[in-house]
């Protein structure tokens, strides 16, 4: 009778341990610490991380259609620079080079998409522009030019109302387009006086009929 005691005693002891272990194990992991529900993918999938978020397309393509049209400016101004006759219209192509150039400047600064097909009809625009001056020669080359600013900066000013600025999803770039269609504005009215001027010399030096 007293060994069948006994072994009951030490089991009793044995269930009693185990049981406080288990508790005291419950009680480490913390009540907050519930495990992480699992992922959830396809069969024979493995779990992917989030995809980072990609920049606007619209508003990419957008930059990159302006910065075409700076560039285009940019290598008229200079052959101007290096052919015009006319000091006016000299002056006029170094500030189409200067603030062209700060204007990609600033494009730099966002994500500019110049594979985007606007871009790269904006970019072959400037390229057909560029090979017909390069033609012109003396008075006629400032002539050409100029009529080639009327054209490229109302081209500009319709791109920049019907598509770029829309496109802008930003707001800091709908800021710097809106400022840059004011500097545009800027650039067409000079070239229409430079031309008018132009014209006007012309038809006073022409003889009396």
């Amino acid at each position: 009778m007293k060994l069948r005691s006994l072994c009951t005693l030490a089991v009793a002891v044995t269930a009693a341990l185990v049981a406080t272990s288990a508790m005291a194990q419950s009680s480490a992991a913390g009540p907050d610490r519930a495990p992480a529900p699992a992922t959830r993918t396809p069969a024979g999938q493995p779990a992917t991380a989030p995809q980072p978020m990609r920049a606007d397309g619209a508003q990419a393509a957008a930059l990159g259609t302006l910065s075409a049209i700076n560039t285009g400016e940019i290598n008229a101004g200079r052959l101007a620079v290096a052919q015009a006759t006319d000091a006016g219209t000299k002056r006029y192509a170094q500030r189409m080079i200067d603030e062209h150039t700060r204007n990609n400047q600033q494009v730099a600064k966002w994500t500019a998409d110049a594979s985007a097909p606007p871009a790269r009809a904006k970019m072959e625009e400037g390229k057909k522009t560029l090979a017909t001056l390069q033609q012109a020669k003396g008075a006629a080359f400032d002539e050409a030019y100029l009529q080639a600013m009327v054209r490229d900066h109302q081209g500009a000013l319709q791109a920049l109302d019907a598509t770029l600025i829309p496109a802008a999803s930003d707001a800091s770039v709908a800021t710097f387009l809106r400022t840059t269609r004011g500097h545009v504005a800027d650039h067409l009215k000079e070239a229409q006086a430079l031309l008018a001027q132009m014209d006007g010399a012309g038809a006073g030096s022409s003889p009396a009929r």
